[in-house]
């Protein structure tokens, strides 16, 4: 089998950006690849024209998710270029390493959604006991809310819960959960779906599909301090909500429904400046050759 143009290696916790910069790059039809260090087809990106190494030097702190460039696996510590998913993130490691620190920011992930302004949905009663009757799902009229997050992030869900039940009182909202198992059994110690009637509450373990699925459901994300989910948010065309209580963005999203939809709007446009595929595989592109002229001026 043919060596692919670009190789992209990382462990678990960097697959993600490993994945989303080969499919940009394929996108405008290089040839990348992804492996994982122990695969033994990792062994053809020896051959590899560049090879982009998707994790940490030992010396390095672990919020620092930068990429090392190098013509060869043996040769990862002695990188051609260094780079980092923001500014912030390659200001910190060029402080660390010593070094220049490149920008190539992730690519946008998943399917692009015509942003959806939500709007407060009539209640039917005798609609909803038909339903029932059927054995049909009968929420249709909520307010549904997307959470998604890690361990860290569920004290502010929980610190956030008592309120959304306030609002839920006078506007009836349905909150789904998505993340990891672990996760999702700790939410639940710490909160009790006791007034169904204001607030429902539904978890599902975290997988790409059932992201996709939520997003699409629901009508407001809400949102832990997560730059990546805030993206995916916007890209899927859904009201990115933070803070510690989100209800006032709420109730101002469902009263002004022109503007959020021109805010989505914006905010895609936005998106696509910086984080579009093709704009994340030209960045990677002129890095590489970058980092080749910088190596043939010094032989």
């Amino acid at each position: 089998m043919a060596a692919p143009e670009y190789a992209f290696i990382a462990s678990e916790a960097a697959r993600a950006r490993a994945r989303g910069a080969v499919a940009a790059l394929n996108s405008l039809g290089y040839d990348a690849r992804h492996y994982a260090p122990e695969s033994p087809q990792a062994l053809e990106a020896r051959r590899a024209k560049a090879v982009v190494f998707c994790d940490l030097p030992p010396d390095v702190s672990s919020f620092i998710y930068d990429l090392l460039r190098a013509e060869n696996i043996d040769m990862a510590r002695g990188a051609l270029a260094v780079t980092a998913p923001s500014e912030e993130l390659a200001r910190a490691a060029a402080a660390r390493l010593g070094r220049e620190v490149e920008v190539v920011p992730e690519p946008l992930e998943g399917e692009r959604r015509a942003p959806r302004a939500a709007r407060v949905k009539p209640r039917s009663r005798p609609l909803e006991w038909l339903a029932q009757r059927a054995g049909l799902a009968t929420g249709a009229w909520r307010t549904r809310l997307l959470w998604s997050g890690e361990e860290k992030d569920i004290e502010a869900i929980v610190g956030a819960y008592p309120a959304l039940q306030r609002l839920g009182r006078e506007l009836p909202l349905e909150l789904h959960c998505v993340a990891a198992p672990e996760a999702l059994e700790r939410l639940l110690e710490r909160v009790q779906e006791d007034a169904p009637e204001a607030l429902t509450l539904s978890v599902e373990a975290a997988s790409p599909a059932a992201m996709a699925r939520a997003l699409e459901a629901c009508d407001f994300v809400l949102l832990p301090p997560d730059e990546r989910r805030r993206r995916a948010a916007l890209h899927a065309g859904r009201l990115a909500i933070g803070g510690a209580d989100p209800c006032e963005a709420i109730r101002w999203a469902l009263a002004h429904p022109r503007e959020t939809l021109e805010g989505l709007q914006r905010a895609q446009r936005e998106l696509d400046q910086t984080h579009a595929p093709a704009v994340v595989a030209r960045a990677w592109v002129r890095i590489f050759m970058k980092a080749a002229t910088t190596k043939n001026k010094g032989q």
